[in-house]
């Protein structure tokens, strides 16, 4: 099964071109994804994500040691980018070597893995990475636009170490995902002329809080239910968000295998710039 990072955005510094201006912007998209279609047919957890050691989060002490032994490599903003935006020292290429350092280092002693289905959380135990037949059964009815949770407990292959625990998480996306028109390029234009300018112009040298707007993406490409889920605290910054969400132009709708267009949620952070 095919995992794929979508980055709707990582940085905005890197974009050509793009001038910084409130220092209040989305701020991007990084999460794993897997395809509601394929979900089903995983055989294992790293078909759920094939580099999930990359992205697992650990108790800081126990990510040190892991670091330290496979020199994993972590994913921040601004240091993995799309194909065409690919920089030198991306780790992009090495993250095949990494996962299979891990698998090559470690025993499974047992996987829990929980997916939202109906509006509810299902879960079920397995005994390795490979899926169990009820694990199977949850990921197939996992909702879509839901986040497949994935608890990992391990232990390092060296008599007496101790049971870590891991956890990873992947969303339910459609084979095809909704696009903005032209892709990121233009949509970060877009929101940089309509969003953080005019947050710049409406609320200038005020601080703003992180926001959080959530919308969904007609079987026509029209944005529908946008809604702030997570208020910036500035009642100017939060209008000019949900308008510009709202006057977006039509997507390209998402759609199966099979070319049936379904809809999709989205959403997208935003917040003062800094750490790229």
């Amino acid at each position: 099964m095919k995992n794929s990072l979508v980055t709707a955005l990582l940085c905005l510094a890197f974009m050509p071109g793009f001038a910084q201006s409130s220092g209040y912007e989305f701020q991007g998209q990084l999460r794993a994804t897997v395809s509601k279609e394929k979900l089903p047919f995983g055989k294992s957890i790293h078909d759920i994500n094939p580099e999930f050691c990359r992205y697992m989060a650990l108790p800081p002490q126990d990510a040190f040691v892991l670091d330290q032994r496979i020199d994993r490599q972590k994913i921040y903003l601004g240091c993995a980018l799309p194909q065409y935006l690919k920089v030198t020292g991306s780790p992009q290429g090495k993250s095949q070597y990494v996962q299979k350092d891990f698998d090559d280092l470690v025993h499974y002693v047992s996987v829990e893995v929980s997916a939202v289905s109906g509006g509810k959380i299902r879960t079920a135990q397995g005994k390795s990475a490979q899926l169990t037949p009820e694990q199977n059964f949850i990921l197939a009815k996992a909702d879509m636009g839901s986040e497949v949770r994935v608890k990992v407990f391990f232990r390092y292959k060296e008599e007496g170490s101790k049971v870590n625990e891991g956890e990873f998480g992947t969303t339910v996306v459609p084979e095809h995902e909704a696009q903005f028109p032209g892709g990121v390029i233009p949509m970060t234009e877009y929101l940089k002329k309509n969003v953080s300018d005019k947050i710049a112009e409406a609320v200038p040298k005020t601080v703003i809080q992180q926001a959080q707007v959530v919308f969904t993406v007609d079987e026509t490409g029209k944005i529908v239910d946008a809604a702030i889920s997570s208020s910036s605290t500035n009642l100017k910054a939060d209008k000019i968000i949900l308008d510009a969400i709202r006057k977006m132009p039509k997507w390209s709708p998402a759609s199966t295998s099979k070319g049936l267009r379904v809809r999709q949620q989205i959403s997208f952070p935003f917040g003062s710039q800094g750490g790229c």
